[in-house]
C-alpha cells in the first residue's frame, strides 16, 4: 500500500513540473470536482453528526462545512435551516425564562451571523470585480458556435477554458473602475443599431501562431464599434477583426490545420444584436457575466446578468 501511494505521489510530483501534464491533471480535476464535491459534502456532514456525540463544537464545524459544500439550495439543507429557526422562535416564546433567553440569544446570534456573511460576500464581490480580468466580445449564435467548436476543440486551447468562439472588442484587462466601465459600454451601445456580420476568409496569423477567420461583411462596422468603446489597452493581435479557431506553435501544423478546415468551411452569417462580457475566475476558466444589447436604453433593461458575481464558481 505504501509502495503504491509512493508511486502515485511520485507521478504527481513529476507531472507538476511539466506544463502540459500539469494542464491535463488540472483539467481532469476540474471535470471530476462537480461530482466529488457533493460526495465530500455528505461525508463531512456524516462526520459532523458523529462529532456532535463527542465534542459538540467539532460536529457543528463539520456540519457547516458540509452544508456549504452541498449548497444552501438543497432541499434537506433548506428544511433543516427552517426547522432550526422555528425551534429558536418557539424557545423565545417559552414561559421558562432560561429557555426564552436561550431562544432570543440564538435568534440574535443568527441575525448577526447573517449580517457578517452578507458583508463578507459584498466585500468578496467588490474585490473580485476589481481584480478579475474581463473581456468584451461578440459571440456568434448557437448554430454557428457549434460549427466553429468542431474546429476549435481540436486546435484552440481556449476551448478548454470555457471561452466560446468570439471576436474581441476589448481585450483581457483590469479596468480601474469596473462599474464605470460597464456603464460607459452600456451608454455607447445604446447609440448603436444591430448589424449583419459574415465570417468568410480563412487565414494564418504567423506572428501569433493563430488560425483565424476574417469577416467580409460588417468589418468596417466592427472597427467603428471597437473605436467607440471605452478601451483599457490596445488590441495587439493582427489581423483584426478576426475570430480565432486555432493556436499552434509550429507553422507546419498551422498550414495543415488550415488545409483541413478549408475542406469543410462554409461562410457563416448572423445578426449581431449584443455584446458579451466575460470574466476569468478560478482555474483560468472564463464565464459570461453580462450581455449588452445594441440599441437598448441605458436603464435596467440595457443588459442581462448571466451569473451572479458572488457565485461559488
Amino acid at each position: 500500500m505504501r509502495l503504491l501511494l509512493g508511486i502515485l505521489l511520485l507521478n504527481l510530483v513529476w507531472c507538476s513540473y511539466r506544463p502540459q501534464e500539469r494542464q491535463i491533471l488540472w483539467g481532469w480535476f476540474l471535470r471530476i470536482w462537480p461530482r466529488v464535491r457533493p460526495i465530500l459534502g455528505w461525508f463531512l456532514i456524516f462526520i459532523g453528526i458523529l462529532g456532535v456525540i463527542l465534542p459538540i463544537l467539532q460536529g457543528i464545524i463539520f456540519l457547516v462545512i458540509g452544508s456549504a459544500l452541498i449548497g444552501p439550495r438543497h432541499r434537506l439543507i433548506r428544511r433543516t435551516r427552517v426547522a432550526y429557526k422555528q425551534v429558536l422562535h418557539r424557545l423565545a416564546g417559552s414561559s421558562n425564562r432560561f429557555l426564552a433567553w436561550l431562544g432570543r440569544f440564538g435568534i440574535s446570534s443568527l441575525r448577526t451571523m447573517n449580517q457578517q456573511i452578507r458583508r463578507f460576500m459584498e466585500y468578496r464581490t467588490r474585490y473580485q470585480r476589481k481584480h478579475r480580468p474581463i473581456r468584451l466580445a461578440i459571440v456568434p449564435p448557437p448554430d454557428v458556435v457549434a460549427m466553429l467548436d468542431h474546429y476549435r476543440q481540436r486546435y484552440d486551447p481556449s476551448y478548454r477554458h470555457g471561452l466560446p468562439p468570439h471576436i474581441v472588442l476589448v481585450p483581457s484587462s483590469h479596468p480601474s473602475d469596473r462599474d464605470d466601465f460597464e456603464r460607459a459600454v452600456a451608454t455607447t451601445l445604446s447609440q448603436w443599431s444591430s448589424f449583419d456580420l459574415t465570417l468568410e476568409h480563412l487565414q494564418i496569423a504567423p506572428n501569433q501562431h493563430r488560425l483565424v477567420l476574417l469577416p467580409s461583411q460588417g468589418k468596417n462596422l466592427l472597427e467603428q464599434l471597437q473605436a467607440s468603446l471605452p478601451q483599457t489597452r490596445p488590441i495587439k493581435r493582427q489581423p483584426w477583426p478576426a475570430l480565432t479557431i486555432g493556436k499552434l506553435l509550429q507553422y507546419s501544423s498551422l498550414a495543415s490545420a488550415q488545409t483541413w478546415v478549408a475542406e469543410t468551411w462554409q461562410p457563416q452569417r448572423w445578426h449581431v444584436a449584443e455584446l458579451v462580457l466575460f470574466e476569468e475566475r478560478f482555474g483560468r476558466m472564463w464565464h459570461e457575466v453580462r450581455r449588452f444589447r445594441l440599441g437598448a436604453r441605458t436603464n435596467h433593461a440595457e443588459c442581462v446578468k448571466i451569473h451572479a458575481l458572488n457565485d461559488y464558481a
